[in-house]
């Protein structure tokens, strides 16, 4: 059997396929920034706060030495929290068609104080307990797999499947 394909319309094909790869990697390109963006609101949410936040872990209560030292030097700790507030972000690590690499939380590169004060306070080290932000908050946003990390809201890039099939093939 033979079959001849019409050449202006598998041209017309493969121009809405290419169209689509480059809809469908946009829209995958927004969905992960808005769980990135989701994830840094969740961690600005329990920062400078006095109460555990909610996805958090139960703190433990600040020692009297460490209460001392920040009731003593009360703008300094302020002037740290914004700091620590400020720093994180997201940030556009690698973007292609095929590609999408973000980081979102505090880079060493970008601002390494509020990197170490954040991890001092993730973890524990010096004064105070440790009163974990970042961690939790993955727990929140992605599941850990034996691969890595996925995200547990797959719809926003159903959708954006679907609304770049939507706009190439009207």
């Amino acid at each position: 059997m033979r079959a001849r394909v019409n050449q202006a319309s598998f041209n017309r094909e493969k121009k809405r396929l290419d169209n689509l790869l480059k809809a469908v990697s946009q829209n995958a390109f927004i969905a992960v920034k808005e769980s990135a963006e989701d994830y840094t609101k969740l961690i600005k949410s329990g920062i400078a706060v006095k109460s555990p936040p909610s996805f958090a872990p139960t703190w433990k209560p600040l020692s009297e030495q460490w209460k001392a030292v920040k009731t003593g030097h009360k703008d300094e700790f302020w002037a740290e929290t914004l700091g620590i507030l400020k720093a994180v972000s997201v940030t556009i690590l690698t973007k292609s068609t095929k590609l999408i690499h973000l980081f979102a939380g505090i880079r060493k590169e970008t601002n390494a104080d509020a990197f170490e004060r954040a991890k001092r306070n993730e973890y524990g080290f010096g004064l105070g307990p440790a009163r974990a932000l970042f961690e939790p908050a993955k727990n929140v946003i992605s599941t850990m797999m034996a691969t890595g990390r996925r995200l547990k809201d797959k719809n926003k890039f159903r959708l954006a499947l679907r609304i770049a099939i939507k706009k190439i093939y009207k």
